[in-house]
């Protein structure tokens, strides 16, 4: 099924894309009610549920592609596979940033927000997180590491070596 090392990105991009889906959908039905009901002004309150559902989604999500795609592999190709993604997460944050902080190139930044949807469960990571280290010092930047490297979690899924012996993992 596919090169080894393609199987992490594959699974971040199926559990971005489903939580985004999710996400979005709940959002949009949202908004739907709200404007039924002649509310035409808006909280991120009242979007609470539909984040919490793309979440619960992608937990769901993450158990299914890392039991399905990332259990064939031994940990040394789950680890090469989890760091396409890492740095291609460090890429998308780093166009991010640029955007941001440099005069001209809000291109850059519209483009990182396309280039997010497959990372879509680490942005709601970090929505999760942020929140509730409020007030340490810190705390901010903690998260935006943290949510780098979470496709490192995919790593447990993966056998110790090519028959389930440890051999191979020995050599990393």
């Amino acid at each position: 099924m596919g090169h080894p090392l393609l199987r992490v990105p594959l699974a971040v991009l199926i559990t971005g894309l489903v939580s985004w889906l999710i996400q979005s959908a709940g959002i949009y039905w949202s908004i739907q009610g709200l404007l039924d009901a002649g509310i035409h002004e808006f909280s991120s309150e009242q979007f609470r549920v539909p984040v919490l559902l793309a979440n619960v989604g992608a937990l769901v999500c993450f158990f299914v592609t890392g039991w399905k795609l990332v259990r064939p592999l031994s940990r040394r190709q789950a680890l090469a596979s989890a760091c396409l993604v890492v740095a291609y997460s460090l890429s998308v944050l780093g166009l991010e940033q640029l955007g941001q902080r440099i005069s001209g190139m809000m291109g850059l930044f519209s483009l990182s927000q396309l280039l997010y949807i497959p990372l879509n469960a680490q942005v709601n990571f970090l929505s999760l997180c942020v929140p509730a280290l409020e007030g340490v010092p810190g705390s901010f930047w903690g998260c935006v590491a943290a949510s780098q490297l979470l496709a490192l979690l995919y790593l447990p899924f993966a056998q110790k070596g090519i028959d389930g012996n440890a051999q191979q993992d020995k050599e990393l």
